[in-house]
């Protein structure tokens, strides 16, 4: 009962006698120990201080659970403090509204609540503690195996009646002072039989004859102890369809639970009434204030609802209850709501299998391996740069290209938030001709950048064709458009005199007259490209072993610029010193389909210009 993660604030009906300005006396049916309310003057309002004791009497050692939860204030609680023995020092400061204490030493204790209203109001409120010495002598304590008795309470709504009208028998306010629950047997007529067995803490009953009778409650807890009480109700006989007066029944019962008291923004929080009924046997309706501001916010059959608050902050929650016959009860909990934590975008990876191949070529593409840190990503969209249509999916697409080139397929993913991240790889199609195919260009540069005068040596004998020969390489050195060497060497160096970045390029050409081209990007700079210090390149592989085939994403997000920031990453996905993706993004996925070593290079680039390259390897058995 006395826990911090489910709550259940219990609204007792009491009777309050008014003894004078600054005191209040409350007797509350079936509560072990409730005691007065004492009320400090202040600048503040004057808050109402309640303190319910539980297990309020046994023998050392003694654990009691005090229950402060039913006090209130306009301005809402800030605090409350505890003083278990009643000498004045407050052994728990700041607690929750409920809390328990073991009393080792016998002797009568009056326990104080100091309750805190947010304004600076004060009030108190005391309960009696008595703790006898224990049995057996000698040990001064309790065998820890002992069972208490339990606290049986009854009572009957109206205690008058008629015939055949109904009444409600009454024990919920019965305590088991032990762990676990009560099971209830009733005896309705007084002859010593108990009529109803394990009926639970309350039911309807009408009686057939007029009478007095002495109704009963035994008690039982887990333990095995028992405890009886007794409650007389006077039956007449009704005169014309007479009936019970609905004036004779108290409020309903209303008991609410509420998890968890504390939630981020965004987050739900459940509260729960269920346990509620209404005395006069008629259905209740339920009204909720989430916010504390005195309007109800939801008027409502369901006895549980859930709420979501999207602002941060300490909301006093009211739930108010109302029977067929007008009458309320109602209870208030404390929620504490702060700010979530910014949303983190996703991480897309993207593979493509077959990334290469003649058309026309069905390729298949692969983002599952993409993922969401703080939450799960929801969809997918595709598109496969060959002017198709978009297409909204799952974590795996497939798509036939039918006309030569070299695309950029592209997949977008979206978080339960709405964040959104892209991945990207490339597909190159050889279109045949009648029945011949398109040669691959493939070129290298060593070194990529350098202070000038730099000379870069090109190799273009990597290019192929796959049905005939290449019979001229032409190259554009410097990525004006403009060839400037024909050859039928692939090998060939160039010297460049100028600081920049350059897109040298080199066109092969077969004996069928068929064409392809590939690049590499060569950048030239004082201090290898530009000012300052170049970046710190570090490349991860996920997973970083396993068995072919297998989908593999290289991310280099962990890379970092002392003086700048990476504007651009270049892959060199087979680490044959072609860069075949060239701003080709944080993370690329490869799938490789054979056993083996394999390394990927990656180049980044700051915004000074400065160039450094990583690599990551992934072994495959």
């Amino acid at each position: 009962m006395f826990g911090r993660g489910f709550h259940v604030i219990r609204a007792l009906q009491c009777v309050i006698l008014t003894v004078s300005v600054l005191f209040l006396t409350a007797s509350c049916t079936g509560s072990s120990s409730i005691g007065a309310q004492d009320i400090e003057g202040t600048t503040g309002t004057t808050p109402t201080a309640t303190l319910q004791a539980y297990n309020a009497s046994g023998a050392a050692p003694l654990t009691v659970g005090l229950d402060a939860s039913a006090s209130s204030a306009t301005a809402g609680i800030q605090s409350f403090d505890y003083d278990f023995d009643g000498d004045g020092t407050y052994d728990e400061l700041g607690g929750a509204d409920n809390t328990s204490h073991v009393y080792t030493t016998p002797g009568d204790f009056t326990a104080r609540v100091r309750v805190t209203a947010t304004d600076g109001g004060i009030a108190y409120a005391t309960a009696t503690v008595r703790v006898s010495s224990g049995s057996g002598g000698g040990g001064g304590g309790t065998d820890p195996g002992v069972v208490q008795d339990p606290d049986a309470d009854l009572a009957v709504y109206p205690n008058t009646s008629v015939t055949g009208s109904v009444v409600v028998i009454d024990a919920s306010r019965s305590l088991p002072n032990t762990t676990g629950t009560l099971t209830y047997d009733y005896d309705l007529d007084g002859d010593g039989d108990y009529d109803r067995r394990d009926a639970g803490t309350h039911f309807e009953y009408s009686y057939d004859e007029a009478g007095t009778y002495n109704v009963k409650v035994r008690v039982t807890n887990e333990g095995g102890k028992t405890d009886t009480a007794t409650f007389t109700v006077r039956i007449d006989q009704a005169q014309g369809g007479g009936g019970t007066d609905p004036e004779d029944f108290d409020p309903p019962f209303l008991e609410l639970g509420f998890w968890p008291s504390a939630v981020e923004t965004g987050e739900e929080v459940n509260l729960d009434a269920s346990n509620s009924w209404a005395r006069d046997g008629s259905d209740l309706t339920y009204e909720y204030d989430f916010d504390g501001d005195g309007d109800y916010d939801l008027e409502t059959t369901e006895n549980g609802v859930t709420h979501v608050y999207d602002t941060a902050g300490t909301y006093t929650v009211t739930v108010r209850v109302t029977d067929g016959g007008g009458r309320q009860n109602t209870a208030t909990v404390t929620v504490t709501v702060t700010q979530a934590p910014p949303n983190q975008a996703p991480s897309a990876l993207l593979s493509a299998d077959p990334s290469v191949g003649e058309a026309p070529l069905e390729v298949s593409f692969d983002a599952s391996l993409s993922y969401d840190n703080d939450g799960t990503i929801t969809a997918y969209r595709w598109t496969f740069g060959d002017g198709s249509d978009t297409v909204t999916g799952g974590a795996t697409a497939s798509h036939t290209y039918t006309a030569g080139g070299t695309y950029t397929a592209q997949v977008l993913v979206r978080d339960d938030d709405g964040a959104e991240a892209t991945a990207t790889v490339q597909v190159t199609v050889q279109q045949q001709i009648g029945g011949v195919n398109f040669p691959e260009a493939k070129l290298s540069a060593v070194p990529t950048n350098g202070d000038v005068p730099l000379k870069v040596n090109f190799d273009a004998g990597a290019s192929s064709d796959p049905n005939g020969t290449i019979v001229e390489y032409r190259f554009d050195f410097d990525g004006d458009g403009t060839f400037d060497l024909l050859s039928l060497d692939p090998a060939q160096s160039y010297t460049y005199t100028a600081n920049g970045t350059y897109n040298a390029s080199v066109t092969v050409e077969d004996n069928d007259g068929l064409t392809d081209t590939a690049g590499v990007s060569i950048t030239v700079g004082s201090g290898g490209g530009g000012q300052g210090m170049a970046p710190v390149v570090v490349i991860s592989a996920t997973p970083s072993y396993g068995s072919a085939p297998l989908s593999v994403g290289f991310s280099a997000q962990y890379s970092v610029d002392i003086d700048g920031e990476i504007v651009r990453f270049d892959w060199d996905l087979d680490n044959d010193g072609n860069f075949e993706l060239i701003d080709g993004g944080i993370a690329q996925n490869v799938f490789f389909s054979e056993p083996g070593t394999y390394l990927v290079n990656v180049r980044a680039t700051d915004n000074n210009g400065n160039t450094a390259t990583g690599l990551g390897m992934i072994y495959l058995d």
